[in-house]
């Protein structure tokens, strides 16, 4: 987020609606680094504050998943 931008490296789908697979884009192509407007960068870097508070009062228990959104405990989302 230092650059203003998003990248999109991987994908995320459910394999029978129960296991979340991650997997490299289809593509070159599909790999890319995306703008943000400053509005969502605003609200994401307050998002990102509110992670590192969770993180810390988390302490060892907090998962480092390296996905912009989680979950209070770190955890990247599901795909439901």
């Amino acid at each position: 987020m230092e650059n203003a931008t998003i990248v999109i490296a991987n994908t995320r789908t459910m394999m029978g609606n129960r296991y979340v697979v991650e997997k490299d884009t289809k593509s070159l192509a599909g790999e890319r680094d995306l703008p943000l407007p400053v509005l969502v960068l605003g609200a994401l870097k307050a998002f990102r504050a509110l992670q590192a508070e969770e993180r810390l009062a988390l302490g060892e228990a907090y998962t480092v998943s390296g996905y912009v959104l989680a979950h209070e405990a770190g955890d990247a989302f599901t795909i439901k």
